[in-house]
């Protein structure tokens, strides 16, 4: 899909990639997420184009080291207790909302 000359998402455009991704959209949902997807798409290029050295630690002030600890087993609830938690059980699984239909094709 090329790039809008105005840099701003046509409602096709927001429709064409609601379909992609299989989500549902009125002309008028798609009329509003038009406007927040091409501001989403400013920053995006802005920060594309910003001036970054290579070999500069975005990780933190203190390096990747503090971002790693040893696994360690600690007391957690049993599954009982864990199902006793949620809305519905079945079993010993938890059952949760379909997030997508069956395709007709």
């Amino acid at each position: 899909m090329a790039e809008p000359e105005d840099g701003h998402l046509n409602v096709d455009a927001v429709l064409k990639i609601a379909h992609l991704a299989r989500i549902g959209l009125t002309r008028e949902q798609a009329a509003a997420f038009s406007g927040q997807i091409s501001s989403i798409l400013v920053h995006f290029k802005q920060l594309a184009e910003a001036d970054i050295p290579t070999g500069t630690n975005t990780v933190g002030a203190m390096g990747p080291e503090d971002l790693l600890r040893a696994d360690e087993v600690k007391p957690s609830m049993t599954r009982d207790e864990f199902l006793a938690l949620v809305p519905k059980s079945q079993g010993a699984f938890v059952v949760v909302p379909a997030v997508m239909q069956q395709s007709e094709h």
